[in-house]
């Protein structure tokens, strides 16, 4: 007998399954008195450390180099099993001010960039690391997440953003809301370079990040 306002749509029953790693039976079969998951504990960015959500930041700045283009990457190594979230990804342009910029996201485990040339990663809430010597190194050893800039000739695996680099020194920022925010897992990049040649720019980045879980490792 099927019960009251039985939810048939079986991708919330799921997803409850999974985010809390529940076995057994549909865990919110129907409406009315039986679903009742509330999740939201999340109150601002101080409370992201209470969640294991880790608060970093770093920038990288491309060299300018005769004949290739520059480039800056945030790196997420294979082997991290760590998430990353970017929540800030802000350009601006060195010595050239007309020029076209593409961010691109790798899924192919690329390689760091020829010239490290970044500060940081560092982390953005030293709490989790308090007396920790790597924290007054800079912080470098605490997240695997890589920076670096170069002068390099570039291949693309999506290229899911371009736009017109701004004015010398005006920074531009690439996300504005939540939603806007980009999924950086073990293997991914992103990065961003210029198309006209023997140019340079800074990229500055702020990520949260955590470990993943054994249900978010496929879903």
């Amino acid at each position: 007998m099927a019960k009251f306002n039985e939810i048939l749509s079986g991708r919330f029953n799921r997803g409850l399954q999974k985010v809390f790693q529940m076995k057994g039976g549909p865990p919110s079969a129907q409406l009315a008195s039986e679903i009742m998951p509330v999740w939201m504990i999340y109150h601002g960015t101080e409370d992201r450390v209470l969640d294991d959500w880790l608060r970093f930041a770093g920038q990288a700045t491309s060299v300018a180099t005769a004949g290739v283009a520059a480039g800056c990457r945030l790196r997420n190594p294979l082997n991290s099993n760590v998430i990353a979230v970017i929540e800030l990804l802000s350009f601006f342009t060195r010595n050239l001010a007309s020029d076209e910029v593409t961010v691109d996201i790798r899924f192919d485990n690329p390689t760091d960039l020829s010239v490290p040339n970044a500060s940081g990663p560092g982390p953005l809430d030293p709490r989790p690391w308090t007396g920790s010597p790597q924290l007054t190194a800079g912080g470098s050893g605490l997240s695997p997440l890589k920076l670096s800039g170069s002068a390099a000739v570039f291949t693309t695996n999506f290229p899911f953003l371009k736009f017109a680099a701004p004015t010398i020194f005006t920074s531009v920022n690439v996300i504005y809301t939540p939603d806007q925010e980009l999924l950086l897992l073990p293997g991914m990049a992103i990065t961003l370079f210029l198309g006209t040649l023997n140019s340079s720019h800074t990229v500055s980045f702020v990520w949260r990040q955590r470990a993943l879980e054994d249900s978010e490792v496929k879903v």
